[in-house]
């Protein structure tokens, strides 16, 4: 990490004496969130995994935190901060790496973006990533950007993506959909899931924050810790998508549990 980025807040499924020797996932929230958001995702995962989900660095006031500066109306972004970011949060994951058998990454929104962004520049070190109503990073024409990442690599080792997302997104701009499934056809083994209804995103109206008009703000999950328990069956059909993907990802053929259908069913799946 850099010298002057402190060691990130991280959430644990295990205590450090149970984590040796695991499937380690990294859970890496949306714009405006903190790190108990996925983390309420973990009840409904894989008891084998260990799961880590870290706090952004950025802070933004009333709870919230970014992974680097962004402007939400235009997902417009400065191209080094968001290298630095991921070279920071890739120290973290590499302090920790070598106790547990794999790394697996998990990011929602512009944690996806972190979660693809590290793939891409070191597909050697990743089991698989899911991203969950997100997109990847384009480098555009920015030298910097082509040359950190390896895609070349990336494609030849096909790495496992999955892809979850709303047909109709209100958040994600058409052209960074467009680049990340062109992106994700010619890198990864992709498997990907549209939704037919939209996603339930709860933001509570008593923070000023996720009670602004702008949708651009409400980038949870609906599992935040204050939230009423009426409200937690959104998140469902992400908790089984995700169960499901991480079951599909690392566990050997056979071992699958029927799980049944999550309560909002895909319209389509790519592989």
């Amino acid at each position: 990490m850099s010298p002057t980025q402190p060691e990130p807040v991280v959430v644990w499924s295990r205590e450090p004496q149970d984590r040796e020797g695991t499937p380690l996932v990294v859970m890496l929230h949306g714009y405006g969130s903190h790190e108990h958001d996925l983390f309420g995702l973990v009840p409904s995962l894989p008891e084998e995994f260990t799961y880590a989900s870290l706090r952004a660095p950025v802070p933004m006031g009333h709870g919230g935190y970014t992974w680097f500066d962004l402007d939400p109306e235009r997902l417009a972004y400065s191209s080094a901060a968001a290298r630095d970011a991921v070279e920071d949060l890739w120290s973290w994951i590499a302090s920790v790496k070598d106790q547990h058998t794999s790394v697996t990454l998990l990011g929602f929104s512009m944690g996806m973006a972190m979660a693809t962004s590290l793939l891409r520049a070191r597909p050697e070190e990743f089991a698989a990533v899911v991203g969950l109503s997100g997109f990847a990073v384009d480098p555009g024409e920015s030298p910097e950007m082509q040359d950190w990442f390896d895609d070349a690599a990336l494609a030849t080792r096909r790495v496992p993506f999955f892809w979850g997302r709303d047909q109709d997104d209100p958040i994600i701009p058409e052209e960074h959909i467009d680049y990340t499934h062109r992106w994700a056809n010619s890198s990864v083994d992709l498997t990907k899931v549209l939704y037919a209804a939209p996603a339930t995103v709860w933001c509570p109206r008593r923070s000023p924050m996720w009670a602004s008009s702008s949708p651009t703000w409400c980038c949870g999950l609906g599992v935040r810790p204050d939230a009423p328990e009426d409200h937690l069956d959104g998140a469902r059909p992400h908790s089984l998508c995700t169960y499901l993907t991480l079951r599909s990802l690392h566990s050997a053929a056979g071992e699958m549990t029927a799980l049944g259908s999550p309560s909002s069913s895909p319209s389509s799946r790519t592989t």
